[in-house]
């Protein structure tokens, strides 16, 4: 498993490498079974403040993030029967699955670029960090192949639909810097320093309130999906529970008193 992709705990949070960059980072059922063991260490430490999936860098320092999945193994799949290929195929989509569901921030970590599958996935992630060189594309339209992993969802929410259109349907390329004036990348970087950009965030979030992040990420998940109606009645749920707990008691008395409020210590 460790030769395609290893965690490890820096600082206050995990960082997930997915360790193929000759073959510039595919994914894999090994890295799919790194992260989930990454995010369950994660939710049951409470000193964890985010899980960040990055790609390891050649020796000379150029690195990618992800690159997809690998043209020979999707290639064998024309061999295999159509539940085969689905079950193969569920494999990323529960990490997808996995990623949204989290109650701890996923934090992507992009160097070079990312591709196919590898696009998909640093979407799936509530924060992109970019090196200011990647580039993301959706190109399955150029090896006769349909778009997976979500990014079809993920486009549409934050794209316009011709633009979506241009990464879909001509495998277009986008720079890190169209997508963070489009919102998409939260933060670019010099090349080289995504990731410690991206621990700095995930420092960050294990300061705040750990209970109240998780809500937050999910409400706003699940407003994806929601109608207006069913978004207030899940918020108004939320809020009677938040108005109850710790955290909240220690935010509004931090307030008045005009310091900075301490969530560690309710942990």
């Amino acid at each position: 498993m460790k030769d395609y992709a290893d965690s490890e705990r820096q600082g206050n949070c995990i960082v997930v490498t997915i360790n193929r960059p000759k073959e510039r980072n595919p994914i894999s059922a090994e890295l799919f079974a790194e992260m989930k063991n990454a995010l369950k260490t994660a939710q049951d430490d409470p000193t964890i403040g985010a899980v960040i999936l990055t790609g390891a860098s050649l020796e000379n320092g150029q690195g990618f993030f992800c690159a997809g999945g690998n043209l020979n193994d999707l290639a064998a799949s024309a061999d295999r029967t159509p539940d085969e290929r689905r079950e193969l195929l569920e494999t990323l989509h529960n990490f997808t699955r996995m990623v949204r569901d989290s109650d701890v921030p996923v934090i992507a970590a992009v160097e070079g670029g990312a591709a196919g599958a590898g696009c998909s996935i640093a979407l799936t992630c509530d924060f992109v960090i970019s090196a200011e060189d990647a580039k993301f594309s959706v190109a399955y339209v150029n090896v006769g192949l349909t778009p997976d992993g979500g990014v079809t969802s993920f486009l549409a929410d934050i794209l316009p639909r011709q633009l979506a259109n241009e990464m879909c349907l001509l495998g277009k390329q986008v720079s890190a810097q169209r997508f963070y004036d489009l919102g998409v990348v939260n933060v670019v970087t010099e090349n080289g320093a995504a990731l410690q950009a991206a621990l700095k965030l995930g420092e960050r979030l294990a300061q705040g309130p750990r209970n109240t992040i998780a809500t937050i990420k999910h409400l706003c998940s699940a407003a994806i999906s929601n109608d207006l109606d069913a978004q207030l009645e899940l918020e108004a749920v939320k809020m009677v529970e938040a108005q109850g707990l710790p955290e909240a008691k220690e935010g509004i008395t931090a307030f008045f008193a005009k310091r900075k409020p301490d969530y560690v210590k309710l942990r």
